[in-house]
């Protein structure tokens, strides 16, 4: 069902990047006695072998995934896309749900591992940190700067992957370079952790796209927008308490290098998740690959008889990235752009100053970190009601609604961001309903995304709009490597709630409404589309 010819080059890969990883290991528990701390060291034997045997495996990977890089005419299925429409849920669905939920945690968890790996790395390599001065050293800052940058880049570059390759392959390809980036476990220099962190980035940066575009082609039509973004937002928060809770585990006894060994069972337990994770039948049939959808959607409880061979659609021509701010999306692709990258302000700037400015105002960080916890507490609530108001009211008012909240809560901190901060009822109310609203914006960006675009370029419009929530982050991360910060509380509002209050209102104005439409009615037929972007 959209697999890969070569599965055993495909099996011989992971082993080999899995053992290349395990050669990296003497050099780590070598260093017990001290901590785990490896500053200082030079590679040893083991891990040179280990480095040689993982590029052997991406090589075999790469050998047995390539099969899907073969292209024939679309096929014409118009009659086995309504029938996949309207069926319904069946077993099939729920553990593909249940599959990519997973995935989305384990994927999420990637970059939220940052937060808890920071001091370490900073005690370790004496970086410049907020608390730590360091005059002349490099800042810290830097780690999560360069993963971020790696998450907008991974987005692209897998967006264009899952639509040339197929999403289930890319999916595989990202969870094999979880795998490898577990090395940085012992890497002794600071600029090694970069690289490391740079392909972690890659790799969570281009798993989500092409999930939710996998999911979106295959769940029936009206279920699926609720049932995408149910997905998106319990995945989003079981990431974060997997990072949390790992982390609380793990750091005191193991050192902050532990975090990185954790790619390898979660790279190999996502690939293994990939037994429930079929390729998207809308994806094949696009691809002239009728027969292996038909079977896929057989899967899934749809009966379709076979049609006499001889009849293909118009060849689906590739779309470039260019190709999704034209036509009907010239106007709500920038917008949706602007949406993200308002929410990356907010996520990896607001929040990230906020205990700064409120230890200047006496208050401290610990009760700001206090409050953020209970707010975290709502997240799964959250995510069930976001789920039922993009599948039963609106899915373009969800996200109206929920850009629009975000930039009222940032609003109220840059009217009287001290007395909020100062009345701990209010500064607990005003995060709560910032977190609620950035939880609700973030998981229904991705899904409706996924849904707008045409089958040929749904997995790089997704892409795109993905790398946007990270560029917010690039912004915010390269003014902390640079010592820069917004003039107090209110500035660090206003320079994440213009843009949110100008996304809420032109999306109500320009937005796709998706609810209760086919994926075929929504988006533009690709002829209309195609550039070479």
């Amino acid at each position: 069902m959209g697999g890969f010819e070569r599965p055993k080059a495909f099996w011989l890969g992971v082993a080999a990047i899995t053992a290349g990883v395990g050669l990296h290991l003497p050099m780590y528990l070598g260093a017990r006695d001290d901590g785990y701390m490896l500053a200082g060291m030079p590679w040893d034997g083991w891990m040179i072998a280990g480095m040689v045997v993982m590029v052997a495996g991406y090589g075999s990977i790469l050998y047995g995934l390539a099969p899907q890089l073969s292209r024939r005419d679309a096929t014409d299925a118009a009659v086995e896309l309504r029938a996949l429409d309207d069926g319904r849920l069946t077993g099939a669905h729920l553990k593909l749900m249940a599959a990519l939920t997973l995935a989305v945690a384990i994927d999420t968890q990637k970059p939220f591992t940052l937060t808890f790996v920071i001091p370490g790395v900073a005690s370790e390599y004496d970086l410049r940190s907020p608390s730590h001065a360091a005059p002349g050293h490099w800042p810290v800052a830097l780690l999560p700067f360069v993963g971020i940058l790696g998450t907008v880049l991974g987005s692209l570059i897998w967006g264009r992957l899952g639509d040339a390759i197929g999403r289930r392959a890319s999916i595989l390809l990202a969870a094999a370079l979880f795998i490898g980036t577990a090395m940085c476990a012992a890497m002794p220099a600071f600029h090694w952790n970069l690289v490391a962190c740079f392909a972690m980035g890659l790799g969570a940066g281009g798993l989500l796209p092409v999930a939710f575009a996998l999911l979106t082609e295959a769940l029936p039509g009206r279920r699926r927008g609720e049932a995408v973004v149910l997905v998106a937002g319990v995945g989003t928060a079981l990431g974060f308490l997997l990072a949390s809770w790992t982390a609380h585990w793990l750091i005191p006894h193991l050192g902050w290098r532990v975090m990185w060994l954790l790619g390898v069972p979660t790279g190999l337990g996502l690939i293994l998740l990939n037994r429930y994770v079929p390729e998207s039948p809308r994806f094949l049939f696009a691809n002239g690959r009728a027969d292996e959808a038909r079977e896929t959607m057989r899967a899934f409880g749809v009966e379709v008889a076979a049609r006499p061979a001889g009849s293909p659609a118009a060849p689906e021509p590739k779309l470039g990235l260019a190709s999704i701010f034209r036509g009907p999306y010239r106007k709500v692709t920038p917008v949706l752009t602007l949406y993200g990258v308002a929410w990356g302000l907010v996520n990896f700037g607001f929040l990230v100053w906020l205990p700064v400015y409120i230890s200047r105002l006496g208050v401290s960080a610990g009760q700001v970190t206090t409050i953020l916890a209970k707010a975290a507490l709502f997240a799964v609530p959250g995510a069930v009601v976001v789920a039922w108001l993009y599948g039963r009211w609106s899915a373009r008012g969800t996200l109206v609604l929920s850009g629009a909240l975000e930039a009222a809560a940032l609003a109220v901190f840059a009217v009287d961001g001290r007395g909020v901060a100062q009345r701990p009822g209010a500064l607990e109310l005003v995060l709560i309903v910032l977190l609620v609203a950035m939880w609700a914006a973030v998981s229904a960006l991705a899904p409706y995304a996924a849904e707008i675009y045409p089958t040929a370029g749904r997995s790089a419009g997704s892409g795109v709009i993905a790398g946007a929530t990270k560029l917010g982050g690039v912004a915010a991360l390269g003014m902390a490597v640079l010592s820069i910060s917004p003039p107090g509380i209110g500035g660090a509002a206003l320079l994440a709630a213009i843009p949110a209050g100008l996304a809420a209102v032109l999306l109500a104005a320009v937005g796709i409404e998706t609810r209760g439409r086919s994926l075929e009615e929504i988006g533009a037929p690709a002829h209309e589309l195609s550039a070479t972007g």
